[in-house]
């Protein structure tokens, strides 16, 4: 019978090497990173019942409310220490098992499992804050975290079980030339131990924004899918809701749409020009001049519209070829026969999982952005909200706020008053459609391949 997990809400690992740049700004930034992880009242809480003496994993899980679901056979594979095993069809007739006052976290075997995210349309649906944990155990197991059940290798049996003594976790290593490893918050000092649990804090647990209310999805096919998010920022309540097309590059490719420069665009609409080239769905393009003409390199089947510009807010490059669609800074990209629809475009948003530094705090308007998980995950959207860039891109770094994979690049498109966004749900059902307050020179659409 299918189960989904409810573990511990951390689900990233202790923090990585110091950023780059002078010392001070690295600690200052760390020291920053610290201070949005206790910027919620459970984290202090945890804290504070840590100051009061040594506590083993489950008294934590406890205190956090943290819970897990999966299925028998790979709860014997290793499971998160503290967590309760729910079956999804029970999961109803135990909701009073988990706490009304704390967020719970779902997981069931990796990004590409549907049962998390079966288990917290459920636990929203019966009012409880909750969210699904983008990765699943052996990620959990690489960061370094407490797990029960068998060792990194999948062999023997650690220590850390129940069965054993809740304050120390050993993971065993069979192979020869192995050390064998252990840790006991015993060995550390109070102090040690709260300075690793603030680190951890910061990075783990630390959330700019988060998803709320209640959520609206469409998956068409297994490749494509629609939702309208809410994200919220804890430490003042600020909402922003985006329009989200969710698609893979395996199945779908990308559509650069030339409205010209002429008095009348090409297509009176956005709906009549994604129909007319035979997209699914698609938003307003990069940016222009008041003349109309485009303002970087773009391409449109296959033909170069502008030329290639090295202009500080186009930082980056999206493109669709035979081999897939690529985001590149840039400066990284190399121009080579076979690219059928390309904007150059900034500035960037995200890159390698983190917000881009030095993006601008001002200026809050309507947004419209690409961004990928860098595995084959897309997503396209335009937010009727108003928001900085700063602030957008910090969003789409916050697992969860508004896409269930973690974003690793992200780009900004044209924005304000161009904001433009199309989704056709079928037949049956009227197009998802923002039409934007003034005309535009380009749109992106993507195209089945």
């Amino acid at each position: 019978m299918p189960k989904a997990c409810i573990p511990h809400r951390a689900s990233n690992p202790p923090l990585g090497p110091a950023p780059e740049g002078a010392p001070k700004q690295a600690l200052f930034e760390h020291l920053a990173l610290i201070a949005r992880g206790l910027a919620s009242a459970a984290r202090l809480e945890l804290l504070d019942v840590l100051a009061q003496g040594e506590r083993n994993v489950e008294d934590l899980a406890r205190t956090a409310g943290l819970s897990i679901a999966n299925t028998s056979k790979h709860l014997q594979q290793g499971h998160v220490v503290g967590a309760l095993n729910v079956p999804l069809d029970q999961l109803e007739s135990r909701l009073s098992e988990l706490p009304e006052d704390r967020e719970v976290v779902a997981y069931c075997r990796g990004p590409w499992c549907v049962l998390s995210c079966e288990a917290v349309a459920r636990l929203r649906a019966a009012r409880f804050q909750a969210r699904r944990l983008r990765d699943a155990l052996p990620e959990w197991r690489r960061a370094g975290l407490p797990v029960d059940g068998v060792d990194v290798d999948h062999r023997a049996p650690v220590s850390g079980t129940p069965s054993a003594s809740p304050m120390r976790t050993t993971i065993r290593r069979e192979r020869a030339g192995r050390v064998r490893r252990s840790f006991s918050p015993r060995q550390a000092s109070p102090g040690l131990l709260l300075w690793v649990l603030l680190l951890l804090a910061a990075n783990a647990l630390a959330a700019d924004w988060m998803p709320t209310g209640e959520s609206e999805r469409q998956d068409v096919t297994v490749d494509l899918a629609y939702a309208k998010h809410t994200a919220v920022r804890p430490s003042d309540g600020k909402q922003v809701t985006a329009h989200l097309a969710f698609f893979t590059s395996r199945a779908f490719r990308l559509e650069v749409i030339d409205l010209g420069s002429g008095t009348e665009p090409a297509h009176p609409t956005l709906e009549a020009a994604f129909r007319a080239e035979g997209c699914v769905a698609g938003v307003n393009g990069g940016f222009f001049h008041p003349d109309w003409q485009p303002a970087g390199l773009v391409m449109s089947k296959g033909e170069r519209i502008n030329r290639f510009e090295t202009a500080k807010l186009l930082s980056g490059v999206i493109y669709s070829d035979e081999r897939g669609i690529h985001l590149v800074r840039r400066g990284r990209f190399q121009d080579h026969p076979g690219i059928t629809a390309l904007l150059q475009s900034g500035p960037y948003l995200v890159e390698n999982a983190r917000p881009v530094r030095g993006l601008s705090a001002s200026d809050p308007r309507r947004r419209t952005f690409v961004a990928t998980d860098w595995r084959g995950h897309w997503v396209i959207g335009a937010t009727p909200s108003s928001l900085t860039l700063a602030e957008l891109g910090a969003i789409l770094a916050s697992p969860d706020a508004l896409t269930p994979w973690r974003v690793d690049r992200a780009i900004n498109l044209d924005g304000g008053s161009s904001t433009g966004f199309f989704f056709d749900r079928g037949a049956d059902r009227a197009p998802v459609t923002l039409q934007p307050w003034k005309r535009v020179r380009n749109l992106l659409g993507i195209c089945p391949r």
